[in-house]
């Protein structure tokens, strides 16, 4: 798909958002979507540049509908754009997956609002349906990136949580992964103690494009790196279940706000009663 198919498609996409929004309440703000047909019009039939695009919207709208048209446009045009890469170079399709998203949650706010804040200008936010995904994968199922140590005569998995995280300065995205394991060993008069362990991994390229590789972040010694191999299937699992983890954040934040417009609207609506200067006859009344 090349650069003018790609706005256009996101145009077109664009137009559909903003007629439901209009259909569904005439009163909304959207942009009207019969100047955002017009600037379909003019891109189609026009000599194509992402300049004389925003110049035909800055037109069309007014400053502040414009804004908001370009900004949408940008976030729709980064989900549409294709990935460009080599066959089975299965770790540019994940960074990349990685790095849009990151990208899409930090201008849309998800991070601020379902996400913490960590150290160093990075944010947080969960993702709780990739970490199950991943607790099946062979080496954490089986638990084989436990200690084998013989003090230990049972071991087991027992948390698995999963983060994206972004960078504010270097507009970086990482996947993080924590596990945690419990191990038991015997003590001296029959019984037995437990000792808890956490691993923090950050998600990185194996020795192979595509395999990847589980990193610790920590000292922690009972559990160990691992790598995993991709088949084409997982992949597709992985960067599905990745947009989907995400997507439905940055859907949550949209709600927020409608929901943020309504409140304000209805506060809007109620009328203010000034107060009675002090000295007045209804002062203290």
């Amino acid at each position: 798909m090349n650069e003018l198919n790609i706005f256009l498609s996101a145009l077109n996409f664009l137009y559909q958002i903003y007629k439901d929004r209009r259909d569904r309440r005439p009163s909304s703000t959207a942009p009207s979507p019969e100047k955002l047909q017009e600037v379909i019009a003019k891109t189609r039939d026009g000599a194509f540049s992402k300049e004389r695009l925003e110049t035909a919207i800055d037109v069309a709208f007014s400053s502040s509908e414009a804004a908001e048209v370009k900004a949408d446009l940008r976030i729709v045009t980064i989900i549409a754009s294709p990935i460009s890469v080599q066959e089975l170079d299965y770790w540019t399709v994940v960074d990349e997956t990685l790095q849009r998203l990151g990208s899409i949650a930090h201008y849309t706010k998800t991070f601020k609002a379902r996400g913490i804040s960590g150290a160093e200008g990075t944010w947080e936010i969960e993702l709780k349906v990739l970490a199950k995904l991943l607790s099946e994968y062979p080496e954490i199922k089986s638990g084989t990136i436990l200690s084998r140590s013989r003090v230990y005569f049972e071991r087991r998995i027992i948390n698995i949580r999963c983060w994206l995280q972004f960078d504010e300065k270097k507009h970086v995205s990482k996947l993080l992964l924590l596990i945690g394991a419990v191990f038991l060993e015997s003590d001296h008069v029959g019984g037995s103690s437990a000792h808890n362990a956490i691993q923090l991994y950050s998600l990185e390229e194996g020795n192979q494009s595509n395999w990847l590789r589980f990193s610790p972040r920590t000292a922690e010694t009972l559990i160990s790196q691992f790598e995993h191999r991709l088949t084409g299937a997982e992949l597709e699992q992985l960067v599905s279940t990745l947009r989907a983890d995400v997507m439905e954040l940055v859907r949550e934040v949209e709600e927020d706000r409608k929901s943020f417009a309504n409140a304000k609207g209805i506060l809007d609506a109620l009328p203010t009663i000034p107060e009675a200067k002090s000295g007045s006859p209804d002062a203290g009344k």
